[in-house]
C-alpha cells in the first residue's frame, strides 16, 4: 500500500533480538519488546520524532527463548500495554 512515506529502520542492534511493535494511540511512539542472547527480555520505547530508545521494563519474566516455539515468541502472553 503506498501512503507516501519511505519505511525506515528505527533499530539495528545485533545484540538484541527486537519483536512485536505496539503504536501508541498518538502514533508518535513505539513499545516493542527485545530478546538478548542470554535470553533476558526487557520492554524498550521509541519517540518516532527524532526520540532516543528507553528501556521501559527491564526484565520480562516468563518462558522466552531467543528462538521460542519454531522461532515464534507469544509476547502477549506475557506484555500488556495499557493507554489511557
Amino acid at each position: 500500500m503506498k501512503t507516501g512515506k519511505q519505511m525506515r529502520q528505527i533499530t539495528s542492534d545485533p545484540q538484541y533480538r527486537d519483536e512485536s511493535p505496539l503504536w501508541s494511540r498518538n502514533g508518535q511512539y513505539i513499545l516493542f519488546a527485545r530478546l538478548d542472547r542470554q535470553d533476558n527480555a526487557s520492554l524498550w520505547s521509541i519517540n518516532l520524532n527524532g526520540g532516543a530508545l528507553q528501556k521501559v521494563v527491564d526484565q520480562v519474566d516468563g518462558q522466552l527463548r531467543w528462538f521460542g516455539y519454531y522461532g515464534h515468541i507469544n509476547w502477549y502472553a506475557s506484555v500488556a500495554w495499557h493507554q489511557e
